[in-house]
């Protein structure tokens, strides 16, 4: 079995629920929080936890950058 740690951002979290990029905002005072998945090879299956926050470029859905 394999276990790859994926990386989809840090983020601040404010009380709205409301994620932006730590490197977007400026001495804030809400939450902080690293959001990351994992995905896990095992006999040739994979599995994918917690795919993350999702976001839309270009019309296109992302869930890891």
């Amino acid at each position: 079995m394999k276990i790859y740690p994926l990386k989809d951002g840090d983020f601040s979290v404010d009380k709205n629920k409301n994620f932006t990029y730590l490197e977007d905002t400026k001495n804030d005072k809400n939450l902080k929080m690293a959001v990351q998945p994992f995905l896990i090879e095992k006999a040739g299956n994979l599995v994918l936890l917690d795919t993350g926050l999702g976001w839309m470029e270009i019309g296109i859905w992302l869930t890891c950058r």
